[in-house]
C-alpha cells in the first residue's frame, strides 16, 4: 500500500529534504571535498611525506569501521539525535585539527578522532530520515538531499583556499568548523527529523525484528554484486577527492585555477545528485547508473593527456573534473536508492551501513594508492589507468544487479519472510 500520493511527499517532507541537504553539506563530505587545499600547505609545514599526511583515507578506514555501528544507533535511536551528535564532534574535530603540533602520533590520534564520528554525518545519517517520508520521489529527494556537500563545496572552496593562502591551513581547520556551527547545525534542528506513523511501533526503533531479515539480506547475491560495485567505483573516487587538486598543480596548474577546478568538481557533483536521482525514479536504474559510472573514464583520459602549457588547459581540466565528479555525486544517491529499493525500510541502516563500509575502505585505499604511486614513480598516470579499470567494472557489474534474482518488489518478499519468522 502507498503511505502518501507524490505530491503529499514533497508538501510534508520539503523541510526535511532541506535540513538534510545543510547537514549532508557541512558534514564529513565537506571535509572530503575540501581536504585536497590542505595537503600541499601541510606538507611544507610539517616535512612530512604526501602519504604521511594523506589523512583523508585514514579517517575513511576508521569511519567504514564505525558505519555498522552507526547503523545500528540511527535504527535504535533516530537519525535526527545521531546526526546532530555527529556534526558537533565533527566541530571538535577540526578545532583539535587547527591547533595539532607538528608530532604525528598526535596528529594521527586527531585523525582518529574525527574518524570515530564521521560516519555519523554520512548519507546513512541523512538518507535514513528522508527515506521515511518519500516512496514515489525517493531518488529524487536522496538526490537533492545529498546534493548539500557539492553545493557547499563549490561555495567554501575558492574562499577556503583564500584563507590558507592567506591565514595558513590551521585557519581553514577554524573556517571548515565555523561553517559546519553556523550551516550545518541550525537548519539540522529546525526542519530534519523522521516520520513515523501513528499507531503503529516503528520498526526502526529496536533490534527484535531486525536479524533475521538481514541474515536473509546478507544472503542475497544482490547485495554482494552492489557491494562490489560501489567498492569498486569508491577506489578511483577516494584518489581524485583527496589528490584532484595536486594532480593539477603538478601539471603546471596555478592554485587558483585549481581550485576552480575543484569547485566545477564539487558542483559536478551536485548535478550528478540531481540529475541521477530525478532520472532514478523515472527510467531503468541499472542504466542511469551504468551511464555515470562510464563517463568518468572519459575524464581520467582527459586529465591523463593534459601537458603542461597547453592552450585552454583550465578548461581542459574544469571538463575532466565535470566528469569525474558525476560518478562521484552519483554514487552517494544510488547506495542510498538500491538500499531502499531492494531492502525493507526497518533495516535501512544497517544495510546502507554494511555496503558503505565496503565503499568508505575502498575511498580510504585510493587515497591512499593515489599518493602512494606518486611517492613511488613520481606521477599519477598508474592510478588513473587503475581508476579506468574500476570504474568500467562498477558499470558492468551494476547491469546485472536486477537480473540476478528476479522480483519487482524484493523488499516486500524479504520484509514478509522476517515478519514470519519473528
Amino acid at each position: 500500500m502507498m503511505l502518501f500520493n507524490t505530491n503529499s511527499e514533497w508538501h510534508q517532507g520539503w523541510r526535511v529534504v532541506v535540513g538534510a541537504a545543510f547537514g549532508m553539506g557541512t558534514s564529513y563530505g565537506l571535509l572530503m571535498m575540501t581536504s585536497g587545499l590542505f595537503l600541499k600547505p601541510m606538507q611544507e609545514d610539517f616535512g612530512w611525506s604526501r602519504a604521511a599526511l594523506s589523512f583523508l583515507p585514514i579517517i575513511s578506514v576508521i569511519s567504514a569501521l564505525m558505519l555498522p555501528l552507526t547503523g545500528y544507533l540511527l535504527d535504535r535511536f533516530g537519525a535526527r539525535v545521531i546526526g546532530i551528535i555527529g556534526l558537533l564532534a565533527l566541530i571538535a574535530g577540526y578545532v583539535l585539527m587547527a591547533v595539532v603540533p607538528p608530532h604525528i602520533v598526535i596528529f594521527y590520534l586527531v585523525v582518529g578522532f574525527i574518524g570515530l564520528t564521521a560516519s555519523a554525518t554520512g548519507g546513512i545519517s541523512w538518507t535514513r530520515g528522508v527515506a521515511t517520508w518519500f516512496v514515489h520521489s525517493r531518488g529524487a529527494a536522496f538526490g537533492l538531499s545529498m546534493c548539500g556537500t557539492s553545493i557547499i563545496s563549490a561555495g567554501v572552496m575558492p574562499f577556503l583556499n583564500s584563507v590558507i593562502a592567506t591565514h595558513g591551513w590551521r585557519a581553514g581547520f577554524v573556517t571548515l568548523a565555523a561553517i559546519t556551527l553556523i550551516l550545518g547545525v541550525p537548519p539540522v534542528l529546525l526542519f530534519f527529523r523522521e516520520r513515523t506513523k501513528p499507531g503503529h511501533r516503528d520498526h526502526a526503533t529496536g533490534p527484535a525484528h531486525a536479524q533475521p531479515g538481514l541474515r536473509l539480506a546478507l544472503a542475497s547475491r544482490r547485495f554482494w554484486l552492489l557491494f562490489g560495485c560501489f567498492a569498486l567505483v569508491s577506489i578511483p573516487l577516494g584518489g581524485f577527492m583527496v589528490h584532484l587538486v595536486p594532480i593539477l598543480s603538478d601539471k603546471g596548474i596555478d592554485s587558483g585555477t585549481a581550485a576552480m577546478v575543484g569547485s566545477v568538481f564539487a558542483l559536478s557533483i551536485a548535478v550528478g545528485r540531481v540529475a541521477a536521482g530525478f532520472l532514478l525514479d523515472r527510467v531503468s536504474p541499472q542504466a542511469v547508473a551504468a551511464t555515470c559510472f562510464t563517463l568518468p573514464v572519459i575524464g581520467v583520459l582527459l586529465l591523463n593527456n593534459l601537458q603542461p602549457g597547453v592552450e585552454q588547459a583550465g578548461l581542459i581540466a574544469a571538463i575532466s573534473g565535470a566528469l569525474i565528479g558525476l560518478a562521484q555525486g552519483a554514487e552517494g544517491d544510488f547506495i542510498a536508492f538500491f538500499t531502499a529499493r531492494y531492502f525493507p525500510l526497518h533495516m535501512y541502516s544497517r544495510v546502507f551501513g554494511l555496503i558503505a563500509m565496503g565503499t568508505y575502505a575502498m575511498i580510504s585505499l585510493g587515497g591512499l594508492m593515489f599518493a602512494s604511486l606518486y611517492d613511488l614513480f613520481g606521477r599519477h598516470q598508474i592510478a588513473m589507468f587503475i581508476a579506468i579499470g574500476c570504474y568500467s567494472s562498477a558499470a558492468l557489474l551494476i547491469l546485472f544487479v536486477e537480473k540476478i534474482e528476479p522480483s519487482s518488489q524484493p523488499s516486500h518478499r524479504l520484509e514478509s519472510i522476517e515478519d514470519g519468522v519473528s
